[in-house]
């Protein structure tokens, strides 16, 4: 494996932004629109790439330098917005990322910058690790159709492969993949058509994602008073601390992004969390409103801005006649 060289915070930062570069214009090169994000400019940022493809993309020179609340409110954001989480990094702390391979840092698949090129080339990635366990993704049709043609019963291919018949169930039915020392039996016996490309992102991985962490952030989210009153209206509703938007909402199909204004927010700041939210407008179907502290700051903005406001005491009003 290749080691990363350390160097200072502003070394690491500055190799973060080329990568950003870099991914962007692989997705650009495979005829995916893609929008860069920057806000917040300084510090923790939870989305780095939106694309047309519903892709939501967090970037780090190294995966150790994402933390746990980055990652939260990627999930939670793609979970609301209905878009497919993803990673891309080049080093876990010292060592390189290998290529061809899927790895998962709680719940979201990781993945380097050479293996995404392979996946939208149209090159099978097959292999993924789970817990520290690499599997194989198998075309599970193909696999049971072979192994009829040649006259082999479940049983047969599971004394082949040292496992047992219900495994053998599994792989054809797509419910479990085999380990690399069985894929490896597996190939010997039937060739490389048996093998399948795993899903960037995979959809198992997006189930998991729905069943278990995103309940845990909408909770988190609810003492918010813009959430409350969302959740009112039988809408869903999560805070995010390090992205453009302050909050995403949604009821029924519909999609809303929110900006907080308060006396604290200069109009300048103000502007430029508008205008980075309009970038997943740009690939998203859904909303923007600004909540606003009072009436006189609302037309202000709302004529500056372009953009619909509301008070606070308003939202659940509001949500109710959404189309």
């Amino acid at each position: 494996m290749v080691p990363y060289r350390e160097g200072n915070i502003e070394d690491h930062r500055k190799g973060s932004e080329e990568l950003v570069k870099k991914v962007a214009s692989i997705l650009s090169s495979h005829s995916i629109d893609v929008d860069i994000l920057r806000y917040p400019y300084q510090g923790e940022r939870s989305v780095d790439l939106i694309t047309s493809t519903k892709l939501m993309i967090k970037i780090s020179k190294k995966l150790m330098d994402i933390s746990k609340r980055e990652i939260n409110e990627l999930k939670a954001a793609a979970y609301i917005l209905n878009s497919f989480p993803l990673i891309v990094s080049e080093y876990f702390t010292d060592d390189k990322i290998e290529s061809g391979i899927v790895f998962e840092k709680n719940d979201i698949d990781v993945i380097d910058p050479e293996t995404l090129d392979m996946y939208l080339s149209g090159e099978k990635v097959s292999i993924y690790s789970r817990k520290g366990m690499f599997y194989v993704r198998i075309n599970g049709k193909m696999l049971e159709r072979y192994r009829r043609e040649r006259g082999m019963s479940l049983g047969d291919l599971a004394n082949i492969l040292g496992v047992s018949r219900k495994s053998v169930y599994e792989y054809e039915k797509g419910l479990m993949d085999p380990s690399v020392d069985i894929a490896e039996k597996l190939l010997d016996v039937f060739g490389e058509e048996i093998i399948d490309s795993y899903d960037i992102p995979d959809e198992n991985t997006l189930g998991r994602i729905r069943k278990h962490i995103i309940r845990q952030a909408i909770t988190s989210s609810i003492s918010d008073p813009i959430v409350k009153e969302i959740t009112k209206t039988g809408g869903e509703a999560v805070k995010l601390n390090n992205t453009a938007p302050d909050i995403v909402s949604r009821i029924n199909e519909n999609k809303v992004l929110i900006v907080r204004d308060n006396e604290n927010v200069e109009i300048d700041e103000l502007e430029r969390k508008i205008e980075e939210s309009r970038k997943f407008e740009r690939f998203i179907k859904c909303g923007l409103l600004l909540v606003t502290i009072n009436s006189r700051r609302r037309k202000v903005i709302e004529k500056e801005f372009d953009i619909d406001a509301v008070e606070l005491d308003s939202i659940s009003e509001y949500f109710k006649h959404i189309d």
